[in-house]
């Protein structure tokens, strides 16, 4: 698509590139999550958010995907889809969220808006169904946010 009008905002197989250079996000033996792509300002000057996708698979073998409370100078939108028609996403999803770690637990697609210097996480997966998969997708509306 490069050389055309508009080939510049069209990215085939974003996992390979990331700040200038080829990574390999390929799932190892006993992983439960891959890396599928993302966009930031290394790869598209113009776009004004960072966006990053993980695909869920498998029962999570550890409690945790996003183990530590932190904050963001941004706001952040995380996506929890499944890959069914069902909307379900196979177990169940705790996150933590505010100064006082209110827990929230949910099991089917759900969206979750995190304002600007809100403390969050961490995150945990229980009662996974084997053979199961769901999207993580994450949105931080900055071109600063980098990996």
């Amino acid at each position: 698509m490069v050389g055309t009008k508009y080939g510049k905002y069209i990215i085939t197989d974003p996992t390979r590139i990331q700040s200038g250079a080829e990574v390999n996000h390929s799932k190892k033996e006993g992983e439960y999550s891959r890396f599928l792509g993302f966009l930031n300002k290394d790869l598209m000057a113009e776009a004004p958010l960072y966006c990053n996708v993980v695909r869920i698979s498998d029962p999570p073998t550890q409690p945790t995907l996003y183990k530590s409370v932190h904050v963001h100078e941004v706001e952040e939108v995380l996506l929890f889809l499944s890959i069914g028609p069902d909307c379900e996403l196979g177990g169940e999803v705790v996150i933590h969220l505010g100064s006082e770690g209110e827990k929230h637990a949910f099991s089917r697609n759900t969206l979750v808006y995190i304002p600007k210097l809100m403390k969050h996480c961490p995150v945990y997966f229980n009662n996974f169904k084997k053979d199961n998969q769901f999207f993580i997708i994450s949105f931080y509306f900055s071109l600063n946010v980098t990996n």
